[in-house]
């Protein structure tokens, strides 16, 4: 994925901060692309040592300038401290390769941010390239006409094609359970 992403930026000269996690976030490695070549991340990628901790909650990583999008590859899994990321000031592209991913973390993160996430035990590579960059389209908002019911939204934001729910306000009147304050009851002989 890394490849085939630095080689669709091939006429353009990259920064690429490299920020590595665990229980902390590790200094930012600054590199710089140029002509698609990605041998020197790739490298930098390699050399990451993995010890099994991961705090979610020290994403997102301190950036020295705002970045155009992330990348996140990850399972999810908090295995240590803060489950919870902090907000992204840019989209985040969340990848994995874990049968036991926790996906609707890193699907609620993506969507949250304008990004994508993308399982690719599914996936393959070109459509996860694909996907990097990618206007998402999102459930924004519901109208209704007359039905009783006003201010509907996605409780949290939905691609196309994934589960929603919608929460909304129901105006007075139009509510037939007795127990709401705004109801009136109805009652039958």
């Amino acid at each position: 994925v890394v490849r085939g992403y630095i080689a669709r930026l091939a006429a353009a000269r990259a920064e690429v901060e490299l920020v590595t996690f665990s229980n902390a976030v590790e200094p930012a490695r600054r590199l710089v692309v140029e002509g698609g070549d990605a041998s020197a991340l790739v490298a930098a990628l390699r050399s990451v040592a993995y010890d099994g901790g991961t705090q979610l909650g020290v994403l997102p990583p301190p950036a020295t300038a705002r970045p155009d999008l992330y990348l996140l590859f990850s399972d999810g899994l908090a295995t240590y401290g803060t489950a919870e990321p902090g907000a992204f000031a840019a989209p985040v592209y969340a990848f994995s390769v874990s049968p036991a991913a926790n996906q609707a973390l890193l699907r609620r993160l993506a969507a949250a941010s304008g990004g994508a996430f993308v399982d690719l035990l599914v996936e393959g590579p070109g459509e996860a390239v694909a996907a990097i960059g990618r206007p998402q389209t999102r459930l924004a908002e519901v109208a209704t006409d007359g039905a009783g019911v006003t201010a509907l939204r996605p409780t949290a934001p939905a691609g196309v094609g994934e589960r929603v729910l919608v929460s909304g306000k129901v105006l007075p009147g139009n509510c037939p359970s007795s127990s709401h304050p705004n109801s009136s009851a109805a009652t039958t002989s």
